[in-house]
């Protein structure tokens, strides 16, 4: 059975902050799972804390909260290494980080809610699904 390797755009990992109906929630609950393999870099990882830290970004959140969902992911998460940029390749640098990770780690998949700016990952032979999309990928979801 193949294990995905695959990258979260920060707008997925924002969506989980702030609602807990949502796929992305849910996506983030099935970190760890055996049909995918969540990659992070350490630029990647900035970004994440850096949005999801801004003010009113993800109100309900404390900022302890906040740390420890992106522990979590750090955690669960296999750590990528960037050698190669390929910027600028989307108008948001934050969705060029994006595309340098899943590039140097060879994923399957990014999961984004913004299609347009990383379609460029096409190029690399990385598809991009919705996150409801990965659940149904791996069997979590119908």
């Amino acid at each position: 059975m193949k294990r995905y390797r695959v990258i979260l755009d920060t707008n997925v990992i924002l969506a989980a902050m702030r609602s807990q109906t949502g796929a992305s929630y849910r996506l983030l609950l099935t970190i760890g799972h055996p049909r995918w393999q969540s990659l992070v870099t350490p630029a990647l990882m900035y970004e994440y804390e850096d949005v999801a830290r801004r003010p009113g970004n993800v109100p309900g959140l404390s900022p302890q909260d906040i740390t420890d969902i992106l522990d979590l992911l750090y955690r669960e998460s296999h750590r990528q290494l960037v050698w190669f940029s390929w910027r600028p390749a989307s108008p948001d640098p934050g969705d060029d980080l994006v595309l340098d990770a899943a590039v140097a780690g060879g994923c399957d998949f990014v999961v984004s809610f913004n299609e347009r700016h990383l379609r460029a990952a096409r190029e690399f032979g990385i598809e991009i699904l919705k996150p409801v999309e990965l659940l149904k990928l791996i069997g979590e979801i119908k």
